[in-house]
Protein backbone atom coordinates (compact mmCIF):
# COMPACT_ATOMS: atom_id res chain seq x y z
CA UNK A 1 0.00 0.00 0.00
CA UNK A 2 0.99 3.90 -0.35
CA UNK A 3 1.79 6.44 2.22
CA UNK A 4 -1.04 7.45 4.08
CA UNK A 5 -1.39 11.31 3.64
CA UNK A 6 -3.49 13.48 6.00
CA UNK A 7 -3.06 17.81 6.08
CA UNK A 8 -1.66 17.66 9.01
CA UNK A 9 1.45 15.21 7.51
CA UNK A 10 1.15 17.90 4.02
CA UNK A 11 1.39 20.70 6.14
CA UNK A 12 4.57 19.17 7.35
CA UNK A 13 5.71 18.21 4.15
CA UNK A 14 5.37 21.53 2.53
CA UNK A 15 6.71 23.05 5.18
CA UNK A 16 10.10 21.28 4.86
CA UNK A 17 9.16 18.82 7.99
CA UNK A 18 9.34 15.20 7.38
CA UNK A 19 6.11 13.51 8.59
CA UNK A 20 6.44 11.45 11.56
CA UNK A 21 5.44 8.10 11.15
CA UNK A 22 3.55 6.13 13.80
CA UNK A 23 3.74 2.76 15.27
CA UNK A 24 1.44 1.39 11.88
CA UNK A 25 3.94 3.02 9.78
CA UNK A 26 1.76 6.07 8.91
CA UNK A 27 2.19 9.71 9.83
CA UNK A 28 0.07 10.72 13.00
CA UNK A 29 -3.22 11.29 12.69
CA UNK A 30 -3.87 9.55 9.32
CA UNK A 31 -7.07 8.65 7.93
CA UNK A 32 -6.49 5.56 5.38
CA UNK A 33 -6.94 6.98 2.36
CA UNK A 34 -9.45 6.07 -0.06
CA UNK A 35 -10.44 2.82 2.02
CA UNK A 36 -13.71 1.64 2.92
CA UNK A 37 -15.50 -0.29 5.58
CA UNK A 38 -18.81 -1.30 5.52
CA UNK A 39 -19.85 0.36 2.59
CA UNK A 40 -18.05 3.74 4.36
CA UNK A 41 -15.36 5.74 2.26
CA UNK A 42 -12.86 7.42 4.23
CA UNK A 43 -13.67 11.40 3.55
CA UNK A 44 -10.49 13.53 2.43
CA UNK A 45 -9.02 10.85 0.38
CA UNK A 46 -8.72 12.41 -3.16
CA UNK A 47 -9.88 15.76 -1.82
CA UNK A 48 -6.72 15.46 0.06
CA UNK A 49 -4.23 14.02 -2.80
CA UNK A 50 -5.54 17.06 -4.95
CA UNK A 51 -4.83 19.49 -2.15
CA UNK A 52 -1.43 18.16 -1.93
CA UNK A 53 -0.44 18.11 -5.54
CA UNK A 54 -1.84 21.94 -5.62
CA UNK A 55 0.23 23.24 -2.08
CA UNK A 56 3.58 21.85 -4.19
CA UNK A 57 2.26 23.58 -7.83
CA UNK A 58 1.78 27.08 -5.76
CA UNK A 59 5.08 26.96 -4.48
CA UNK A 60 6.67 30.32 -5.45
CA UNK A 61 10.74 30.69 -5.83
CA UNK A 62 12.25 32.76 -3.04
CA UNK A 63 14.76 34.51 -4.25
CA UNK A 64 16.58 34.68 -1.31
CA UNK A 65 16.73 30.83 -0.50
CA UNK A 66 17.76 27.65 -2.94
CA UNK A 67 15.00 26.17 -4.48
CA UNK A 68 14.68 23.32 -7.10
CA UNK A 69 12.98 24.48 -10.43
CA UNK A 70 9.49 24.96 -11.07
CA UNK A 71 9.58 22.07 -13.27
CA UNK A 72 11.04 19.70 -10.55
CA UNK A 73 7.91 20.54 -8.24
CA UNK A 74 5.34 20.09 -10.68
CA UNK A 75 7.09 16.74 -11.98
CA UNK A 76 7.25 15.55 -8.23
CA UNK A 77 3.26 16.99 -7.61
CA UNK A 78 1.86 14.51 -11.02
CA UNK A 79 3.90 11.98 -9.54
CA UNK A 80 2.45 11.82 -5.69
CA UNK A 81 -1.02 12.54 -7.91
CA UNK A 82 -0.08 9.36 -9.96
CA UNK A 83 0.61 7.53 -6.68
CA UNK A 84 -2.90 8.53 -5.48
CA UNK A 85 -4.99 7.72 -8.31
CA UNK A 86 -3.26 4.31 -8.48
CA UNK A 87 -3.97 3.56 -4.74
CA UNK A 88 -7.86 4.44 -5.65
CA UNK A 89 -7.62 2.07 -8.56
CA UNK A 90 -6.34 -0.92 -6.36
CA UNK A 91 -8.98 0.07 -3.70
CA UNK A 92 -11.93 -0.03 -6.40
CA UNK A 93 -10.54 -3.36 -7.57
CA UNK A 94 -10.76 -4.98 -4.00
CA UNK A 95 -14.41 -3.61 -3.43
CA UNK A 96 -15.28 -5.55 -7.19
CA UNK A 97 -13.72 -8.39 -6.24
CA UNK A 98 -15.61 -8.68 -2.95
CA UNK A 99 -18.97 -8.03 -4.56
CA UNK A 100 -17.95 -10.90 -7.33
CA UNK A 101 -17.17 -13.03 -4.27
CA UNK A 102 -19.78 -12.20 -1.99
CA UNK A 103 -22.96 -12.47 -4.91
CA UNK A 104 -21.36 -15.91 -5.81
CA UNK A 105 -21.69 -16.88 -2.25
CA UNK A 106 -25.51 -15.74 -2.14
CA UNK A 107 -26.48 -17.47 -5.29
CA UNK A 108 -24.67 -21.01 -4.58
CA UNK A 109 -26.56 -20.81 -1.33
CA UNK A 110 -29.83 -19.12 -2.51
CA UNK A 111 -30.24 -21.11 -5.62
CA UNK A 112 -28.62 -24.32 -3.77
CA UNK A 113 -32.01 -24.30 -1.45
CA UNK A 114 -34.59 -24.22 -4.50
CA UNK A 115 -32.64 -26.82 -6.47
CA UNK A 116 -32.82 -29.00 -3.46
CA UNK A 117 -36.26 -28.39 -3.21
CA UNK A 118 -37.72 -28.73 -6.83
CA UNK A 119 -34.88 -30.82 -8.62
CA UNK A 120 -36.02 -34.77 -8.30
CA UNK A 121 -34.28 -37.30 -6.12
CA UNK A 122 -32.92 -34.28 -4.12
CA UNK A 123 -33.10 -34.85 -0.09
CA UNK A 124 -34.99 -31.96 0.20
CA UNK A 125 -37.22 -32.44 -2.71
CA UNK A 126 -40.19 -30.88 -1.89
CA UNK A 127 -39.86 -28.99 1.22
CA UNK A 128 -42.16 -25.90 0.01
CA UNK A 129 -41.74 -22.58 0.47
CA UNK A 130 -40.59 -22.19 3.81
CA UNK A 131 -37.51 -23.77 2.99
CA UNK A 132 -36.73 -21.82 0.28
CA UNK A 133 -37.70 -18.55 2.00
CA UNK A 134 -35.18 -19.65 5.02
CA UNK A 135 -32.15 -20.69 2.54
CA UNK A 136 -32.55 -17.65 1.08
CA UNK A 137 -32.29 -15.65 4.40
CA UNK A 138 -29.45 -17.70 5.22
CA UNK A 139 -27.95 -17.30 2.13
CA UNK A 140 -28.18 -13.43 2.26
CA UNK A 141 -26.53 -13.19 5.80
CA UNK A 142 -23.57 -15.37 4.93
CA UNK A 143 -22.95 -13.51 1.86
CA UNK A 144 -23.38 -9.85 3.97
CA UNK A 145 -21.09 -12.00 6.50
CA UNK A 146 -18.47 -12.70 4.25
CA UNK A 147 -17.46 -9.71 2.44
CA UNK A 148 -19.58 -6.55 4.24
CA UNK A 149 -16.55 -5.03 6.31
CA UNK A 150 -14.77 -5.03 2.48
CA UNK A 151 -17.31 -3.66 0.15
CA UNK A 152 -20.46 -3.15 2.59
CA UNK A 153 -21.95 -6.75 0.79
CA UNK A 154 -24.35 -5.12 -1.85
CA UNK A 155 -24.87 -8.38 -3.87
CA UNK A 156 -27.61 -6.69 -5.71
CA UNK A 157 -27.60 -3.65 -7.79
CA UNK A 158 -31.04 -2.52 -6.57
CA UNK A 159 -29.37 -1.95 -3.17
CA UNK A 160 -26.48 -0.54 -4.82
CA UNK A 161 -28.44 2.12 -7.10
CA UNK A 162 -30.55 2.82 -4.12
CA UNK A 163 -27.32 3.67 -1.37
CA UNK A 164 -26.06 6.05 -4.28
CA UNK A 165 -28.78 7.68 -4.72
CA UNK A 166 -29.76 7.98 -1.00
CA UNK A 167 -25.88 9.58 -0.82
CA UNK A 168 -25.74 7.10 2.29
CA UNK A 169 -22.08 6.47 3.77
CA UNK A 170 -20.93 8.76 1.45
CA UNK A 171 -20.87 6.09 -1.34
CA UNK A 172 -20.05 7.43 -4.62
CA UNK A 173 -21.74 6.91 -7.99
CA UNK A 174 -18.90 6.30 -9.93
CA UNK A 175 -18.52 2.89 -8.24
CA UNK A 176 -21.89 1.85 -9.37
CA UNK A 177 -21.04 0.41 -12.46
CA UNK A 178 -18.38 -1.43 -11.15
CA UNK A 179 -20.29 -2.86 -8.40
CA UNK A 180 -23.25 -3.98 -10.78
CA UNK A 181 -20.86 -5.53 -13.11
CA UNK A 182 -18.96 -7.62 -10.29
CA UNK A 183 -22.31 -8.75 -8.91
CA UNK A 184 -23.75 -10.02 -12.04
CA UNK A 185 -20.87 -11.91 -13.23
CA UNK A 186 -20.52 -13.70 -9.45
CA UNK A 187 -24.72 -14.56 -10.04
CA UNK A 188 -23.60 -16.24 -13.06
CA UNK A 189 -20.96 -18.27 -11.76
CA UNK A 190 -22.93 -18.97 -8.86
CA UNK A 191 -25.64 -19.96 -11.03
CA UNK A 192 -22.94 -22.59 -12.88
CA UNK A 193 -21.64 -23.77 -9.50
CA UNK A 194 -24.96 -24.92 -8.49
CA UNK A 195 -25.90 -26.38 -12.26
CA UNK A 196 -22.25 -28.19 -11.50
CA UNK A 197 -23.35 -29.29 -8.06
CA UNK A 198 -27.01 -30.90 -8.91
CA UNK A 199 -25.99 -32.07 -12.34
CA UNK A 200 -27.36 -35.64 -11.51
CA UNK A 201 -30.35 -34.18 -10.61
CA UNK A 202 -31.07 -32.01 -12.94
CA UNK A 203 -30.18 -34.93 -15.42
CA UNK A 204 -32.89 -36.75 -13.46
CA UNK A 205 -35.86 -33.58 -13.71
CA UNK A 206 -37.54 -33.46 -16.88
CA UNK A 207 -39.95 -30.79 -15.99
CA UNK A 208 -38.62 -27.37 -17.94
CA UNK A 209 -40.31 -24.99 -15.56
CA UNK A 210 -38.87 -26.95 -12.44
CA UNK A 211 -35.19 -26.64 -13.97
CA UNK A 212 -35.94 -22.65 -14.87
CA UNK A 213 -36.90 -22.39 -11.32
CA UNK A 214 -33.96 -23.25 -10.02
CA UNK A 215 -32.12 -20.65 -11.81
CA UNK A 216 -34.45 -17.77 -12.70
CA UNK A 217 -38.26 -16.34 -11.50
CA UNK A 218 -41.28 -17.26 -13.16
CA UNK A 219 -44.79 -14.94 -11.94
CA UNK A 220 -47.12 -17.81 -10.34
CA UNK A 221 -50.12 -15.41 -12.54
CA UNK A 222 -48.33 -13.79 -15.63
CA UNK A 223 -49.72 -10.18 -15.20
CA UNK A 224 -46.38 -7.69 -16.58
CA UNK A 225 -48.02 -5.06 -14.96
CA UNK A 226 -48.82 -6.40 -11.85
CA UNK A 227 -45.83 -8.40 -11.09
CA UNK A 228 -43.35 -5.18 -11.64
CA UNK A 229 -45.56 -3.52 -8.78
CA UNK A 230 -45.11 -6.69 -6.34
CA UNK A 231 -41.45 -6.55 -7.35
CA UNK A 232 -40.84 -2.75 -6.76
CA UNK A 233 -43.04 -2.76 -3.07
CA UNK A 234 -40.96 -6.01 -2.18
CA UNK A 235 -37.49 -4.34 -2.91
CA UNK A 236 -38.60 -1.18 -1.54
CA UNK A 237 -39.00 -3.18 1.68
CA UNK A 238 -35.54 -4.72 1.57
CA UNK A 239 -34.13 -1.60 0.43
CA UNK A 240 -35.78 1.48 2.84
CA UNK A 241 -34.77 -1.72 5.43
CA UNK A 242 -31.44 -1.43 4.47
CA UNK A 243 -30.94 2.22 4.71
CA UNK A 244 -32.06 2.26 8.22
CA UNK A 245 -30.24 0.19 9.54
CA UNK A 246 -28.08 1.45 12.47
CA UNK A 247 -25.49 0.08 15.13
CA UNK A 248 -26.39 0.37 18.87
CA UNK A 249 -24.59 3.30 20.69
CA UNK A 250 -23.46 3.35 24.39
CA UNK A 251 -23.22 7.00 26.30
CA UNK A 252 -20.37 7.32 28.37
CA UNK A 253 -19.79 8.84 31.44
CA UNK A 254 -19.25 12.27 30.30
CA UNK A 255 -21.85 12.00 27.99
CA UNK A 256 -20.77 11.40 24.63
CA UNK A 257 -21.75 8.27 22.68
CA UNK A 258 -20.44 5.60 20.84
CA UNK A 259 -21.03 3.33 18.14
CA UNK A 260 -21.16 -0.22 19.05
CA UNK A 261 -20.38 -2.98 16.36
CA UNK A 262 -22.45 -5.77 15.95
CA UNK A 263 -19.65 -8.10 14.67
CA UNK A 264 -21.40 -10.94 12.68
CA UNK A 265 -25.03 -10.52 14.25
CA UNK A 266 -25.16 -7.09 12.01
CA UNK A 267 -25.53 -9.36 8.56
CA UNK A 268 -28.20 -11.71 10.31
CA UNK A 269 -30.34 -8.25 10.22
CA UNK A 270 -30.38 -8.24 6.24
CA UNK A 271 -31.18 -12.41 5.94
CA UNK A 272 -34.16 -11.63 8.07
CA UNK A 273 -35.91 -8.87 6.31
CA UNK A 274 -34.92 -11.34 3.07
CA UNK A 275 -37.03 -14.17 4.97
CA UNK A 276 -39.68 -11.88 5.67
CA UNK A 277 -40.30 -10.78 2.20
CA UNK A 278 -40.22 -14.23 0.92
CA UNK A 279 -42.63 -15.31 3.45
CA UNK A 280 -45.11 -12.54 3.04
CA UNK A 281 -44.80 -10.48 -0.49
CA UNK A 282 -43.05 -13.76 -2.30
CA UNK A 283 -46.19 -15.75 -3.51
CA UNK A 284 -46.70 -13.66 -6.72
CA UNK A 285 -43.34 -13.57 -8.12
CA UNK A 286 -41.20 -15.77 -6.35
CA UNK A 287 -39.36 -12.51 -4.56
CA UNK A 288 -36.39 -11.68 -7.35
CA UNK A 289 -35.59 -8.29 -5.03
CA UNK A 290 -32.16 -8.51 -6.76
CA UNK A 291 -31.68 -7.93 -10.74
CA UNK A 292 -28.72 -10.12 -10.75
CA UNK A 293 -29.88 -12.75 -8.73
CA UNK A 294 -32.65 -13.22 -11.53
CA UNK A 295 -30.47 -12.19 -14.74
CA UNK A 296 -27.26 -13.58 -14.12
CA UNK A 297 -28.46 -17.20 -13.63
CA UNK A 298 -30.97 -16.79 -16.46
CA UNK A 299 -28.03 -16.27 -18.62
CA UNK A 300 -26.54 -19.03 -17.54
CA UNK A 301 -29.94 -20.94 -17.71
CA UNK A 302 -29.48 -19.77 -21.52
CA UNK A 303 -25.83 -20.97 -21.69
CA UNK A 304 -25.73 -24.02 -19.97
CA UNK A 305 -26.53 -27.35 -21.63
CA UNK A 306 -29.43 -28.92 -19.37
CA UNK A 307 -31.39 -31.86 -20.79
CA UNK A 308 -35.01 -30.72 -20.75
CA UNK A 309 -34.57 -27.18 -19.79
CA UNK A 310 -36.39 -25.18 -22.24
CA UNK A 311 -36.58 -21.70 -22.64
CA UNK A 312 -34.85 -19.00 -20.68
CA UNK A 313 -38.31 -17.00 -20.84
CA UNK A 314 -36.99 -13.79 -21.97
CA UNK A 315 -40.55 -12.45 -22.39
CA UNK A 316 -40.55 -11.84 -18.56
CA UNK A 317 -37.00 -10.77 -17.78
CA UNK A 318 -37.05 -7.43 -17.61
CA UNK A 319 -39.93 -7.80 -14.99
CA UNK A 320 -37.31 -8.76 -12.18
CA UNK A 321 -34.73 -5.80 -13.21
CA UNK A 322 -36.96 -2.73 -13.52
CA UNK A 323 -39.18 -3.90 -10.43
CA UNK A 324 -36.66 -3.81 -8.12
CA UNK A 325 -34.49 -0.48 -9.54
CA UNK A 326 -37.58 0.90 -9.04
CA UNK A 327 -37.97 0.63 -5.69
CA UNK A 328 -34.84 0.99 -4.77
CA UNK A 329 -35.18 4.40 -5.96
CA UNK A 330 -38.15 4.98 -4.20
CA UNK A 331 -36.91 3.52 -0.90
CA UNK A 332 -33.87 6.13 -1.45
CA UNK A 333 -36.57 9.37 -2.37
CA UNK A 334 -37.95 8.57 1.03
CA UNK A 335 -34.79 8.08 3.45
CA UNK A 336 -33.77 11.53 1.60
CA UNK A 337 -37.36 13.11 2.62
CA UNK A 338 -37.47 11.54 6.49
Amino acid sequence: MYPRLTKNAIDDEAGGRPAIPDANGSPSGVVPFARIRRGRRAKGGSITAFRHASRLVDLRPDFHHDHPPVSAIVAAALVDTSDKMQELFMDSIELYIAEFIGTMILIVLGNGVVANVLLSQTKGHGAGWVAITAGWGFAVYVGVLTVGEISGAHLNPAVTIGIAAAQAGDFEWSWVPGYITAQMLGAIVGAMIVYLLYKSHYDATDDPEAIRGTFCNTPSIRNLPLNTVCETVATFVLVYAVLRMSDPTVTMADGTSAPVGLGSIGALRVGLVVFAIGLSLGGPTGYAINPARDLGPRIAHAMLPISSKGGSDWGYAAIPVIGPILGGLLAAALYLAF
